[in-house]
């Protein structure tokens, strides 16, 4: 059996959930699309409709639940390295900072200097 890998301690990736980010490098580079999750501490995110890969499910015997079956197609994490959030101001990819507003931190694009966080 195959070890795990040791998690990483908890850090900020700069990017969210539901934040639109685009790939930087491999078979989907270019492409773009919004945030499903993030994991901080395995430092990857999972983007809709990118890096998708074909899981076999079998039907669960003693579930309510109705789940697919069969081949299902879905999204697997991808490297944060590899993702560039894109500013919902400019529309640019971005690189992220944080900027002081009311007494708290937000963050800011680093072309346009707009804040990033809608609330």
């Amino acid at each position: 059996m195959r070890k795990a890998k040791p998690l990483l301690p908890w850090h900020p990736l700069g990017i969210r959930q539901g934040d639109n980010v685009v790939i930087l490098n491999g078979d989907d580079k270019g492409k773009s699309g919004r945030v499903v999750r993030v994991m901080s501490r395995r430092n990857k995110v999972v983007v809709e409709g990118i890096n998708m890969v074909v899981k076999h499910r079998k039907m669960a015997r003693n579930t309510a639940a109705a789940m697919q079956t069969g081949r299902v197609e879905m999204p697997a994490p991808i490297d944060r390295a590899k993702v560039m959030l894109v500013c919902p101001s400019c529309g640019q990819p971005t690189k992220i900072k944080m900027v002081k507003a009311d007494e708290r931190r937000v963050r800011a694009c680093k072309r346009c200097a707009a804040t990033v966080d809608a609330n």
